[in-house]
């Protein structure tokens, strides 16, 4: 199919599918207020009885209705949402594109905001495969779409620390790396990166994450029953349906918190 014609059928098919989602809204309505389900940085998400709250930025553009909820999750401000309100949040390759210091401010707004028994999934980059695999020197596994750069150690700071391409040396990288623990050399990276560069270009990964980071952040936020998970493996079936769990899942973390 010529790419004019190709551009112009995904033009209508999303015009297309906002239109949908409108209508199966309002009919949905009740029911939705009373099983509220928040796909957090969902962007172009189209799922019955689900709502995605997101931000547009010249980086992420969207057109107007597609988002349900226009929220910046580095605001610093409460979710908009009463407290024990929410049922279930998903949230997949989000964490990794918000600087840290916002993250804890999040995940507990997660927790007020969620009814009890309701949990939140979260998929997105997990650092320890990369760590492993770098030290293997497997350049195979860095060789994804996910990731950008030439050589290994461009595609493996990719995977965390984006902006700093092409501005650290190969030889000062696996220094480093081989001199400080993981979570050390892991923070030295995403803190050095200029938080403004992130507004300019969303898409970078400007944080880093595994299991026991999270277990830590979701335990301060009040969560206690925290677990591993699997794609498509979700102990809620609203969340193990073919549209979650994706992207690049063999690179992911999958983590499910309950409140």
């Amino acid at each position: 199919m010529p790419r004019t014609i190709n551009s112009l059928y995904h033009s209508v098919l999303l015009r297309a599918k906002i239109y949908f989602k409108l209508i199966l809204s309002r009919i949905d309505k009740k029911q939705d207020n009373k099983k509220i389900m928040i796909n957090l940085g969902g962007g172009y998400f189209f799922k019955r009885h689900w709502k995605v709250l997101d931000h547009p930025t010249k980086w992420y553009t969207y057109k107007p209705k597609a988002i349900d909820i226009d929220f910046d999750l580095t605001s610093k401000k409460p979710l908009p949402f009463k407290d024990n309100s929410v049922y279930l949040y998903y949230s997949a390759h989000v964490f990794e594109h918000i600087p840290d210091e916002f993250c804890q401010d999040i995940l507990n707004e997660i927790y007020r905001t969620l009814k009890k028994g309701g949990a939140i999934r979260i998929m997105l980059p997990d650092f320890d495969k990369a760590h492993i695999q770098f030290k293997k020197r497997n350049d195979k596994f860095f060789k994804t779409n996910m990731l950008l750069g030439k050589s290994i150690e461009e595609r493996f700071l990719s995977y965390f620390a984006t902006y700093l391409i092409g501005k650290i040396s190969n030889k000062k990288l696996i220094n480093d790396f081989n001199k400080m623990s993981k979570e050390k050399f892991a923070d030295k990276y995403t803190s050095t990166i200029p938080r403004e560069s992130q507004k300019i270009s969303g898409g970078n990964h400007i944080n880093w994450w595994n299991f026991n980071k999270f277990d830590k952040r979701l335990k301060r936020a009040g969560f206690s029953k925290i677990y591993t998970s699997d794609k498509g493996k979700s102990k809620y079936a609203e969340m193990r349906e073919h549209d979650f769990d994706k992207d690049y899942p063999e690179y992911c973390l999958f983590i499910e918190a309950i409140k």
